[in-house]
């Protein structure tokens, strides 16, 4: 086996899964375990030889979160990452109410799941680190679209930051006092075309909100054909970042890392 900051369980009943999982992190140079079952991996001697189990929380006889304590129990330092096909508030509570590292939806993309195990093995940037582990980074999403913005705060909070949301213009200027984000996504159209417009003019001439960054997450230009850059029309758009709806996991958490440290 190799040195033990490489190794990882995955713990699913479904083979085609299992072996996807297990070449992306092959790849990616760690050394995979798979197994069908937890109560074959609850049996090994070497559990202390990992440091992260993937743990897909569809399991015989058990729930996969129900195993947390056991796991730790063995191995107390063992991050475990739980996988779920889908999500609910319930579920969700049941999962975060246990110590794990991670937390992920397969509907989500797997660049997002090898993003946080990365995590788990190498250092983040230092002042983002160092941030974090005095007070959670705070970020506001501003979206009417609830479904992707909870899509959103599920990859944010999974990855130690603290979520707010907001889902309309007047709800979030409220909130941007009440929570007093450190960075703040915003959509553009919501209950009007140009409320996200309207938002970061209103913090970007205010004395003491303009130093927000404001990172806009937008379908704006596929909705009307219309393109908009901080770069051209900063004017009346001057948010500090821009990126077009969907943006990929791994790139939207880039952009934070970067706009956390201008």
């Amino acid at each position: 086996m190799k040195e033990t900051g490489k190794n990882i369980l995955i713990v699913d009943p479904a083979a085609d899964r299992r072996k996807d999982l297990s070449l992306v992190l092959r790849q990616a140079g760690y050394h995979v375990t798979p197994c069908s079952s937890l109560k074959t991996i609850l049996r090994r001697p070497d559990l202390s030889q990992y440091a992260c189990a993937i743990v897909d929380v569809q399991q015989s006889g058990m729930k996969g979160y129900e195993a947390v304590p056991v796991l730790k129990s063995k191995n107390r330092e063992i991050k475990i990452i739980i996988t779920s096909e889908k999500n609910s508030k319930a579920l969700e509570a049941k999962i975060r109410d246990q110590d794990i590292y991670y937390y992920h939806i397969r509907s989500f993309d797997l660049k997002e799941l090898n993003l946080a195990v990365q995590n788990i093995f190498y250092r983040q940037d230092e002042k983002t680190e160092q941030k974090m582990k005095n007070e959670p980074v705070r970020i506001l999403i501003i979206d009417d679209d609830r479904d992707y913005a909870d899509a959103i705060r599920i990859l944010l909070e999974n990855n130690h930051f603290r979520i707010n949301m907001a889902h309309t213009r007047e709800e979030a200027m409220e909130k941007i006092r009440q929570f007093n984000p450190d960075l703040i996504i915003l959509d553009i159209m919501m209950e009007r075309m140009t409320d996200g417009f309207t938002i970061c003019y209103q913090l970007k001439h205010n004395p003491e909100l303009k130093k927000i960054p404001v990172m806009v997450v937008s379908a704006i230009t596929e909705e009307t054909g219309l393109k908009f850059s901080p770069e051209t029309d900063g004017s009346y758009f001057q948010a500090d970042d821009y990126a077009q709806k969907p943006v990929e996991p791994e790139e939207l958490l880039q952009r934070i890392g970067k706009l956390l440290h201008q």
